[in-house]
């Protein structure tokens, strides 16, 4: 199923509950599959600094070809602050094929790193959203998709885009 068109910035988040079958399906050329992940919400009255209840997403696609073949996640800023202080860093240095406008947060979008065809990670609020692509199909580029990925989930999770916790730097 060679399917090059462009993946939406919005799309249904009907896996996992937050990211799109449909787009799934487009980057990972097949719609066999399996998904598992979910989108975990704080308990009881317990709200983040930002007033959100959002505790952490995760969702991982694999195929029988390929294993694991998509990573997206999302989670706290002060979880893994060398990740988030990394993003600082590629977007101070431009080295990066894509990098995200600023009022959208801090974020870039990479071919090849660490044998991925692509990753994107963008700092939004107090939060870093995680798209990684580990295997390239010749009729789609994995970049544009990594940042649709991550875009269809800043927009299904809606979390606040102004941040509490304190922001990455660049090192």
């Amino acid at each position: 199923m060679k399917d090059a068109s462009l993946l939406p910035t919005r799309a249904a988040g009907d896996v996992c509950g937050f990211v799109s079958k449909d787009s799934g399906t487009k980057v990972l050329g097949t719609s066999k599959f399996s998904a598992g992940g979910a989108k975990i919400d704080l308990s009881g009255g317990v709200k983040n600094e930002d007033g959100s209840r959002f505790n952490l997403a995760g969702c991982s696609f694999s195929t029988k070809e390929t294993g694991d073949a998509l990573k997206v996640s999302v989670r706290r800023v002060d979880v893994d602050p060398r990740e988030c202080n990394d993003v600082a860093t590629t977007v101070a240095s431009g080295k990066a094929a894509f990098i995200f406008p600023a009022a959208e947060g801090q974020g870039y979008a990479d071919a090849g790193r660490n044998g991925r065809a692509a990753v994107a990670r963008l700092v939004r609020g107090d939060w870093v959203y995680i798209v990684i692509i580990k295997n390239k199909l010749d009729w789609r580029n994995p970049v544009d998709d990594a940042v649709a990925l991550v875009r269809q989930t800043v927009g299904q999770l809606n979390l606040p885009a102004t941040g509490k916790l304190p922001r990455p730097k660049a090192s």
